[in-house]
């Protein structure tokens, strides 16, 4: 592959990771399911598809108009990266934080298959920062590229939630004691308000 796509693509990984690692009601959802270990690759596929969806329609439309003018396009991108800077600096604020822990159920509870997919829908869809994180930063940081290029940003972030999803899934059982300490929660708070701030520090670049 053509370095010149791997640039796009590395992007698109890091900021749908980065956006992606927060411990927010989707992730909590599948980390709390996970430890009961049922329907677990539903829910990676479920919560793979979504996510992937919502960015093919913010890189494909977002993107899109976005770069009908470029009045438009530096006012989104100043407006992304105040953004970014406040969830970097949030994420920072919370690592800084006194020792809290992340709580996690280890209750076996049987759910039915019905209960998992509505589950996965509703704090997936009916969350705003999933359309603010998908359609409008995603889709905005992919405005800067050449519509060929936009598929290798969509690309790169839709790996990453599959990647993350997989992980998050698949680890919860045999990670959940490392989870529950406090630095654990930190570590990752951190990691994402870099990723946050290396990102919104590109999005001023573009601007001149």
């Amino acid at each position: 592959m053509e370095a010149r796509l791997l640039i796009p693509m590395g992007e698109g990984f890091l900021l749908g990771l980065g956006l992606i690692m927060g411990i927010g009601p989707q992730n909590s959802f599948i980390l709390q399911n996970a430890l009961r270990r049922q329907y677990v690759f539903l829910m990676i596929v479920l919560a793979s598809l979504i996510d992937i969806s919502l960015i093919g329609l913010g890189v494909g439309g977002a993107a899109s108009f976005i770069t009908q003018s470029k009045a438009l396009l530096s006012a989104i991108s100043l407006t992304g990266a105040a953004f970014l800077l406040g969830y970097g600096w949030r994420s920072f604020r919370s690592a800084l934080r006194p020792d809290q822990p992340l709580r996690l159920s280890g209750r076996r509870g049987t759910l039915e298959c019905k209960t998992i997919v509505l589950g996965i829908l509703a704090v997936s869809l009916l969350n705003p920062s999933t359309y603010l994180d998908t359609m409008f930063l995603i889709g905005g940081n992919a405005a800067h590229y050449d519509e060929p290029l936009r598929l290798f940003f969509a690309l790169g972030a839709s790996i990453a939630s599959i990647v993350w999803f997989f992980l998050l899934a698949c680890g919860a059982a045999n990670f959940s004691k490392w989870l529950a300490r406090p630095w654990a929660t930190r570590v990752i708070d951190v990691f994402s308000g870099l990723i946050m701030w290396l990102l919104a520090l590109r999005l001023l670049l573009h601007l001149h």
